[in-house]
Protein backbone atom coordinates (compact mmCIF):
# COMPACT_ATOMS: atom_id res chain seq x y z
CA UNK A 1 0.00 0.00 0.00
CA UNK A 2 1.19 3.68 -1.01
CA UNK A 3 1.38 6.61 1.75
CA UNK A 4 -1.01 8.70 1.22
CA UNK A 5 -0.57 11.73 -1.05
CA UNK A 6 0.54 15.17 0.59
CA UNK A 7 -1.83 18.29 -0.25
CA UNK A 8 1.15 19.97 -2.15
CA UNK A 9 1.39 16.59 -4.35
CA UNK A 10 -2.22 16.09 -4.85
CA UNK A 11 -2.47 20.27 -6.26
CA UNK A 12 0.52 19.39 -8.42
CA UNK A 13 -0.54 16.18 -10.07
CA UNK A 14 -4.16 17.69 -10.38
CA UNK A 15 -3.09 20.87 -12.12
CA UNK A 16 -0.52 18.48 -14.29
CA UNK A 17 -4.16 16.48 -15.02
CA UNK A 18 -5.99 19.93 -15.69
CA UNK A 19 -3.35 20.53 -18.39
CA UNK A 20 -4.24 17.71 -20.44
CA UNK A 21 -7.36 17.10 -22.78
CA UNK A 22 -9.64 16.15 -22.07
CA UNK A 23 -9.13 16.14 -18.42
CA UNK A 24 -9.43 19.60 -18.19
CA UNK A 25 -13.27 18.86 -18.62
CA UNK A 26 -13.88 17.37 -15.16
CA UNK A 27 -14.29 19.63 -12.46
CA UNK A 28 -11.65 19.68 -9.41
CA UNK A 29 -13.30 16.94 -7.28
CA UNK A 30 -13.12 14.69 -10.09
CA UNK A 31 -9.50 15.04 -11.04
CA UNK A 32 -8.53 14.91 -7.31
CA UNK A 33 -10.23 11.43 -6.95
CA UNK A 34 -8.47 10.50 -10.24
CA UNK A 35 -5.09 11.34 -9.06
CA UNK A 36 -6.01 9.70 -5.89
CA UNK A 37 -6.72 6.30 -8.00
CA UNK A 38 -4.05 6.23 -10.68
CA UNK A 39 -0.90 4.57 -10.08
CA UNK A 40 2.00 7.28 -10.55
CA UNK A 41 6.01 6.44 -11.94
CA UNK A 42 8.60 8.46 -12.49
CA UNK A 43 10.75 7.05 -15.28
CA UNK A 44 14.61 7.69 -16.10
CA UNK A 45 15.48 8.72 -19.44
CA UNK A 46 14.85 6.42 -22.07
CA UNK A 47 13.17 3.82 -19.56
CA UNK A 48 10.64 2.00 -20.59
CA UNK A 49 7.55 2.87 -19.48
CA UNK A 50 5.08 -0.04 -21.59
CA UNK A 51 6.46 -3.43 -22.29
CA UNK A 52 3.77 -3.06 -25.52
CA UNK A 53 2.47 -6.21 -26.74
CA UNK A 54 1.46 -8.94 -23.78
CA UNK A 55 1.52 -6.50 -21.51
CA UNK A 56 -1.50 -5.38 -19.51
CA UNK A 57 -4.34 -2.49 -21.46
CA UNK A 58 -3.37 0.45 -19.08
CA UNK A 59 -4.54 4.72 -20.05
CA UNK A 60 -0.91 6.62 -19.67
CA UNK A 61 -1.37 10.10 -18.82
CA UNK A 62 1.95 11.76 -18.67
CA UNK A 63 2.03 14.52 -16.28
CA UNK A 64 5.62 15.62 -16.53
CA UNK A 65 8.66 15.09 -18.94
CA UNK A 66 7.81 13.26 -22.22
CA UNK A 67 7.27 9.69 -23.90
CA UNK A 68 7.17 8.83 -26.93
CA UNK A 69 5.24 5.86 -28.39
CA UNK A 70 7.07 2.75 -30.97
CA UNK A 71 3.95 4.94 -33.67
CA UNK A 72 5.98 8.35 -33.35
CA UNK A 73 3.57 9.93 -30.82
CA UNK A 74 4.62 11.80 -28.69
CA UNK A 75 1.09 12.63 -27.52
CA UNK A 76 0.74 12.94 -23.24
CA UNK A 77 -2.37 10.53 -23.32
CA UNK A 78 -1.21 6.99 -24.32
CA UNK A 79 -3.01 3.78 -24.52
CA UNK A 80 -6.72 4.66 -25.01
CA UNK A 81 -7.18 1.87 -27.86
CA UNK A 82 -6.20 -0.31 -25.04
CA UNK A 83 -8.85 -0.05 -23.11
CA UNK A 84 -11.24 -1.23 -25.86
CA UNK A 85 -9.39 -3.93 -27.44
CA UNK A 86 -6.50 -5.11 -25.02
CA UNK A 87 -4.73 -6.44 -28.25
CA UNK A 88 -4.03 -2.46 -29.10
CA UNK A 89 -1.46 -2.10 -26.58
CA UNK A 90 1.90 -0.42 -27.70
CA UNK A 91 5.63 0.48 -26.73
CA UNK A 92 5.82 3.35 -25.16
CA UNK A 93 9.35 4.66 -23.75
CA UNK A 94 10.23 7.79 -21.31
CA UNK A 95 12.14 10.89 -23.02
CA UNK A 96 15.99 10.02 -24.19
CA UNK A 97 16.49 13.68 -22.57
CA UNK A 98 13.85 14.07 -19.37
CA UNK A 99 12.51 11.31 -18.81
CA UNK A 100 8.99 10.86 -17.41
CA UNK A 101 6.82 11.25 -14.59
CA UNK A 102 2.92 9.23 -15.22
CA UNK A 103 -0.19 8.37 -13.82
CA UNK A 104 -1.67 5.26 -15.01
CA UNK A 105 -5.24 3.86 -14.39
CA UNK A 106 -5.88 0.25 -15.48
CA UNK A 107 -8.73 -1.02 -17.52
CA UNK A 108 -11.03 -1.84 -14.62
CA UNK A 109 -10.57 1.51 -12.95
CA UNK A 110 -10.06 3.60 -16.45
CA UNK A 111 -14.43 1.98 -16.90
CA UNK A 112 -15.28 2.89 -13.04
CA UNK A 113 -14.02 6.31 -13.80
CA UNK A 114 -15.64 6.22 -17.36
CA UNK A 115 -18.77 5.93 -15.74
CA UNK A 116 -18.27 8.35 -13.21
CA UNK A 117 -17.01 11.23 -15.01
CA UNK A 118 -18.67 10.84 -18.18
CA UNK A 119 -17.45 14.46 -19.46
CA UNK A 120 -13.86 12.09 -19.83
CA UNK A 121 -15.44 10.02 -22.17
CA UNK A 122 -17.12 12.49 -24.45
CA UNK A 123 -14.01 14.06 -24.64
CA UNK A 124 -12.48 11.57 -25.78
CA UNK A 125 -15.25 10.81 -27.87
CA UNK A 126 -14.89 13.90 -29.46
CA UNK A 127 -10.92 13.53 -30.42
CA UNK A 128 -9.44 15.13 -27.43
CA UNK A 129 -6.62 13.39 -25.74
CA UNK A 130 -5.94 11.25 -28.95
Amino acid sequence: MTAPLSSSEREQRVAALRAIAPFDRLADLELALLVEVAAHRRYAPGAVVHHGEGGAPKLIMTIAGATRAASGSNHPVAGLPSMFDPYAVERLVADDTVGAETLSLDRQTFFTVARECPALIRGFLEGEGI
